[in-house]
């Protein structure tokens, strides 16, 4: 509702600590677009970086 109502900065607050359950790429995506609204393009790159990684990591994990 944060990121509906375009209150990026409360949406990145609130996403500092994330925990890892089936939301967490959805909620790293959430932060990265907020960022990128907020235009720290660096950052969000990074946050959106992670979702990659949370990928990779699966694939990696179920490959084994």
């Amino acid at each position: 509702m944060l990121f509906k109502n375009k209150d990026f900065k409360a949406v990145i607050e609130q996403t500092n600590l994330i925990k890892a359950d089936d939301y967490e790429s959805k909620y790293i995506f959430l932060r990265g677009m907020s960022l990128l609204s907020l235009e720290d393009t660096a950052t969000a790159k990074q946050e959106l970086q992670k979702i990659i990684d949370l990928k990779k990591d699966l694939l990696q994990s179920n490959e084994a």
